[in-house]
């Protein structure tokens, strides 16, 4: 069982610093790492998480992935944050695949580093393709969407981060 504990508030609620434990038994709990949101904007609803898990132990245990997706939901709910913003090296295949289960996408690629973000919103939106190639079109019935203005769309959310499925049309 893990179980974050807030640990403390910084800087006018700047940052919020959060310390990541697991249950060894019944009354102890072991401090595995901690993970924090700096840079909060609430104007923005944005903020910059990090993240350190220094038991080594505890690595490539599913946790990360655990913790970030709890966090990120935590922060949207309590404090209205629902843009996630994160920075790792090129070099840090491990976590860049944790970050892509957690639903963050690439935003920007520098020469060591990738920039990327998770949108909470965006992560809650699902797109169905049916009207694209049927025609029950409710306002204009018998005309129905060209495939040329399909794959407009298809396209556009993807370059915005939105997951899609295209069966062959």
């Amino acid at each position: 069982m893990i179980l974050v504990i807030s640990v403390e508030y910084h800087l006018l609620n700047k940052v919020i610093f959060l310390g990541i434990f697991v249950k060894k038994n019944k009354k102890t709990f072991l401090h595995i790492g901690n993970i924090k949101f700096e840079n909060i904007n609430y104007k923005k609803n944005c903020a910059t998480l990090g993240i350190l898990i220094g038991k080594k132990e505890f690595r490539n245990l599913g946790i990360g992935q655990e913790i970030i997706t709890k966090a990120c939901n935590w922060i949207y709910n309590k404090k209205n944050i629902y843009l996630v913003n994160l920075s790792l090296s090129k070099k840090n295949f491990i976590a860049h695949k944790v970050y892509k289960k957690c639903g963050f996408i690439i935003k920007k690629i520098e020469k060591n580093d990738i920039i990327m973000q998770r949108n909470y919103f965006i992560n809650k939106i699902t797109i169905g393709t049916a009207n694209f190639v049927n025609n029950y079109n409710l306002i204009k019935p018998s005309y129905g969407i060209k495939l040329k203005n399909a794959l407009s769309i298809i396209k556009y959310s993807s370059s915005i981060g939105l997951i899609y499925a295209l069966k062959k049309l």
